[in-house]
């Protein structure tokens, strides 16, 4: 759940390496359009529909990820967590 928080709240960017050069995408994070219930609804949703049967996340979990997601400049990169595309 903390991941896609921080995703969400913050944005997320990829350099992905392809055969014939290099893809770049990314997210812009949702801090300042979303409050902490909107973002857990939509997270929440997420994780329980289909057929997914993960655990709701709750507005709390939400607003204890926020400051430290609003300190950061940047987007997150896909090594912020250990992932490989970039």
């Amino acid at each position: 759940p903390d991941r896609l928080i921080r995703i969400t709240l913050g944005g997320l960017y990829l350099r992905i390496p392809l055969k014939n050069g290099t893809h770049y995408g990314g997210m812009t994070g949702a801090k300042d359009q979303l409050n902490d219930r909107e973002v857990a609804a939509v997270l929440t949703y997420i994780r329980q529909s289909w057929g997914n049967a993960a655990s709701a996340i709750e507005p709390a979990q939400v607003a204890k990820l926020r400051p430290e997601v609003d300190a950061r400049k940047l987007p997150y990169f896909a090594k912020d967590f250990g992932l490989k595309a970039e």
